[in-house]
């Protein structure tokens, strides 16, 4: 029978494109803010903190050279959670088919389960039958006795809507170590803390610091002689990605729930002029060229517009205006 009964390509499905990507949220957190918002959460709380240092990113992925996925994003946990009145329970089930009744009980309340697997095994990934790599998908409903509708990313890291036959995610499921599930279900009597999140955000940016040495040694990053072309290219191309993505989603919060749109909009610059770099590294790994005067111009600017956008924040969170969005 064939492996995906809809179309192989996906079918679409809607969701805010521009700012729930895969640059820092890795695929199960996406996944969940996408589903969460539609549940009627309001999850630009959760962004309070997405605010990680270039300095972070720097140690974690030029030092260490740890993968993308792995960066230590503090979005959809246990404590931004719980500022939009949900939470999340986890369980691992030595088969698929011993969650079948959990997870149908669950989507008779909340309309989306997190489901952890190994890409080998969905035709629709890129890795199908040539790489065992962890991953998630998300079950909707069942659409028959063995069929799921699922949501998961294309190749370009879209989500998008497939149909599966219940063999194949047995298949994800049952031969990936963790065999487990995040269920996500709002609180009995639980709200939206919007008080509490300006709170902790004015104490995350009064605390933050930066060096912002990834910027001011991208020369010396690109030419370091101990690494190719290929592994610095890829390695920034990843660091950026993650500072773009951040400065997004951290954009979120200062413009709709501090109601600051001066420092929202430089935020969103940032993000953008992060790209520029991020796909500059993706040309530079295919031509083996940069030109570096332009990419130190480009991080200078970076750091200007990152230390305006936080003396901004810093400046007014001491002002009356920012107890208002309290």
């Amino acid at each position: 029978m064939i492996d995906v009964i809809n179309n192989s390509q996906g079918l679409q499905f809607d969701y805010e494109l521009d700012f729930y990507d895969r640059r820092f949220l890795d695929c199960w957190r996406r996944q969940s803010v996408v589903f969460l918002e539609k549940a009627g959460a309001q999850v630009d709380l959760l962004f309070h903190n997405c605010l990680p240092s270039t300095d972070e990113i720097f140690s974690e992925h030029i030092l260490n050279q740890k993968p993308k996925y792995a960066f230590p994003t503090p979005s959809v946990g246990d404590e931004g959670l719980a500022l939009i009145g949900w939470r999340q329970r986890t369980q691992c089930y030595a088969q698929f088919k011993e969650a079948l009744s959990d997870i149908k009980i669950h989507l008779t309340k909340v309309p989306f389960v997190v489901v952890m697997g190994s890409v080998f095994y969905l035709p629709h990934c890129p890795e199908h039958r040539s790489e065992h790599l962890n991953h998630s998908i998300v079950l909707v409903r069942p659409t028959g006795e063995d069929s799921w509708d699922v949501v998961d990313d294309d190749e370009a890291s879209i989500l998008k809507r497939y149909s599966y036959q219940e063999r194949y995610i047995d298949d994800y499921f049952n031969n990936n170590g963790c065999r487990l599930i995040r269920y996500f279900e709002p609180v009995v009597g639980g709200s939206c803390d919007h008080a509490l999140a300006v709170e902790k955000c004015a104490d995350h940016v009064f605390a933050y610091t930066d060096t912002y040495r990834m910027f001011s040694d991208i020369e010396a990053i690109v030419c370091a002689p101990y690494e190719s072309m290929a592994v610095k290219t890829r390695k920034l191309h990843e660091a950026f990605s993650i500072f773009s993505g951040s400065r997004s989603l951290f954009s979120r919060f200062v413009k709709s729930v501090l109601g600051d749109l001066s420092s929202a909009a430089v935020l969103e610059v940032i993000a953008r002029e992060s790209m520029v770099i991020k796909y500059t590294m993706a040309k530079a790994s295919v031509t083996g060229r940069i030109n570096m005067k332009t990419l130190v111009v480009r991080c200078e600017k970076l750091i200007a517009l990152e230390q305006q956008a936080i003396n901004s924040l810093k400046l007014k969170m001491v002002t009356p205006s920012y107890a208002c969005a309290k």
